[in-house]
């Protein structure tokens, strides 16, 4: 039997889905930014793993991803570098996703939201599975959002789509901005939320990594 490849044609749009597709596809370069400065921030952790105390900047970076992620409750420092390595892992992913986000025009929708208080979403690991909706955005949500806002939204909906990434639940519900720093270690790894929010503060002068929110 013959098969053909099935590709993702977006239907016509309306002059507030383009708007909105516009900005998205600018702000997917600054989310890249923000993936970078988690990427960074995630080498100089190892760097204070493998000495710590040999540089105060390492080892706030450390502090940094301890605060989202709790990985000096790990103590041993192989399974610190080896769970750091995993966090740099879904980052570098996300990285080859901004990369094909970039060079197309593919991978960035909008729709009608699925749930109630959907403000945008994305198929947990679709970029594996060839999901070419990529992330949709739910228009009446999302237009009237900051720039700063939407980026955050594009770097969590990335989370899901290009890392495999899922939400911790706290009492049902997605364990969403503050919350990320009540997580366990083992819950953190699978929350969304908790990369989104150290791409968020990686991208701040260092002296904010601690306390900013």
């Amino acid at each position: 039997m013959l098969t053909t490849n099935i590709r993702y044609v977006r239907p016509l749009l309306t002059q507030d889905a383009r708007s909105l597709l516009k900005r998205a596809e600018r702000l997917v370069g600054v989310a890249e930014q923000w993936r970078s400065s988690a990427d960074k921030v995630l080498y100089w952790a190892t760097c204070s793993v493998n000495d710590l105390g040999g540089s105060p900047y390492n080892d706030r970076a450390l502090a940094l991803v301890d605060r989202c992620f709790k990985v000096c409750t790990l103590h041993s420092k192989s399974k610190m570098k080896n769970n750091i390595d995993l966090i740099q892992k879904s980052f570098r992913s996300i990285g080859g996703f901004y990369n094909m986000v970039r060079g197309s025009k593919g991978y960035l929708s909008v729709g009608p939201p699925i749930r109630p208080d959907d403000i945008a979403y994305a198929q947990v690991n679709g970029w594996k599975n060839g999901d070419k909706k990529g992330l949709t955005f739910v228009i009446a949500k999302c237009k009237n959002q900051s720039d700063l806002n939407l980026t955050d939204i594009i770097m969590h909906e990335s989370v899901h789509f290009a890392a495999g990434i899922g939400h911790y639940n706290i009492g049902g519900k997605p364990a969403y901005g503050t919350k990320v720093f009540s997580l366990t270690h083992s819950q953190a790894m699978q929350n969304a939320s908790s990369y989104a929010y150290l791409a968020y503060l990686a991208r701040m002068p260092h002296t904010q990594w601690l306390n900013a929110t």
